[in-house]
């Protein structure tokens, strides 16, 4: 390849030198001699060619070598090289710096995307995890239910062995037997202090009731010993707390008269020597002591809640049904300083889902709706455990009382 390329090369540079030197010739020559100038010249060129042609050649080879030497060591490595050089670091820098922004595109979109999403998990996180006030509402007023039950199944059990007590005349009771030829006296002299009404009974002669100089009850506690729509039914909340074994409030003692002139007034003295008729009076006691369980439980329901700050609460909810807007005392007069059980069960289960923004609210966050139908499942849960409890307590006296039908025919069949 390089030996065409210098042959190529030779072959020009001899036509190039024959032509300038036949210009210089015609230039130089008169008319009518160029010809023969041409002819001299050709002879001479055809005698000397050899000698000529080596001249040629080795002019050309030194004026090459001077090329590759300008090309290489001037005009390659001092000004090609350098300027490549040049190129190659500039272009890189370029690229860099390119590679920079495109790298601080991509970065700007991550970052972007991870606020994004970080801020669309703080809205979804500020949406799920907050409640609404009707959940606040039902979560805050259960917090007392648990010590109110504690003190609903105390108080049923002390009436309960109150009862039981009473019925097989302790020596520590009213009914005892050292007591018993004065039981009747103790009792009226109890309902002439606090039970007594002196309109009751038919009027004398002289226009006067029966009672009318001896009554000296307090107008407000008047036949409530017999009363049991007005001191239980009418009443969420009784003043009483038989936890620590004693009655000293006016609610307990009102509770335990009714109590005693529903079941037993006046107790039975066996005889000590008739074992049956002993007996006879066990299972009397025993039948009856499944009726008294019924009627301590709806006492114990209406007992004085736990001392907390469930009035206030529940005083709230009330406050939103339209009760106590002028005077809050008469929320308290409703469901007492102390709300029972029953109170807080009738404002869960009943009152809440009395106010129309209830439903109102239930057009909110998922979250919030799936909550409230938790709670309200609880709740659900809590009132059918307490319907059960009632229906156990109902169908046990069905079957006293079916048992008691049938001892006449069981008597008889002996």
């Amino acid at each position: 390849m390089g030996q065409r390329f210098l042959t190529i090369l030779m072959i020009t540079f001899t036509v190039c030198f024959v032509g300038g030197f036949y210009q210089q010739a015609h230039a130089t020559c008169p008319p009518g001699c160029a010809t023969e100038t041409i002819e001299s010249v050709t002879d001479y060129i055809v005698e000397d060619h050899e000698e000529y042609t080596e001249d040629i050649i080795e002019h050309a080879d030194e004026q090459f070598e001077l090329h590759k030497t300008w090309l290489v060591d001037d005009f390659y490595k001092q000004t090609v090289l350098p300027s490549l050089m040049k190129f190659s670091e500039q272009m890189s820098l370029t690229a860099m710096h390119q590679l920079l922004a495109i790298g601080g595109f991509f970065d700007a979109k991550e970052q972007l995307e991870t606020q994004r999403d970080l801020e669309v998990l703080q809205a979804r996180a500020h949406k799920d995890y907050h409640p609404s006030d009707d959940f606040c509402w039902i979560g805050t007023n259960v917090r007392s239910l648990s010590d109110s039950q504690n003190i609903a199944d105390q108080s049923a059990y002390f009436l309960n062995q109150n009862a039981l007590a009473r019925h097989m005349r302790r020596e520590d009771t009213i009914a005892s037997q050292s007591r018993a030829p004065f039981e009747a006296e103790i009792l009226f002299n109890n309902y002439i202090q606090n039970y007594c009404d002196p309109m009751d009974y038919a009027q004398n002669e002289e226009g006067n009731t029966f009672f009318g100089d001896l009554c000296s009850a307090p107008a407000e506690r008047r036949n409530l010993d017999i009363d049991y729509m007005r001191l239980v039914e009418e009443n969420r909340t009784l003043d009483v707390d038989f936890s620590d074994n004693q009655v000293s409030d006016d609610d307990e003692k009102d509770v335990l008269a009714l109590t005693r002139n529903l079941f037993g007034a006046i107790q039975p003295v066996p005889t000590p020597t008739s074992r049956e008729q002993f007996m006879d009076i066990r299972a009397a006691i025993a039948k009856r002591s499944v009726a008294e369980h019924s009627f301590h439980s709806i006492i114990g329901l209406k007992a004085a809640g736990s001392e907390s700050n469930a009035a206030e609460f529940m005083g709230a909810v009330m406050k939103e049904l339209g009760v106590g807007l002028d005077d809050e005392a008469e929320i308290y007069e409703m469901i007492g300083e102390q709300p029972s059980l029953f109170a807080q069960w009738e404002i869960l289960f009943k009152r809440i889902m009395q106010n129309p923004d209830f439903y109102a609210n239930l057009y909110d966050k998922p979250a919030n709706v799936a909550r409230k139908s938790v709670a309200l499942k609880a709740l659900e849960t809590m009132l059918d455990r307490a319907i059960y409890e009632s229906q156990t307590r109902q169908e046990m006296m069905m079957s006293v009382m079916l048992s008691t039908e049938l001892d006449e025919q069981i008597e008889r069949s002996r």
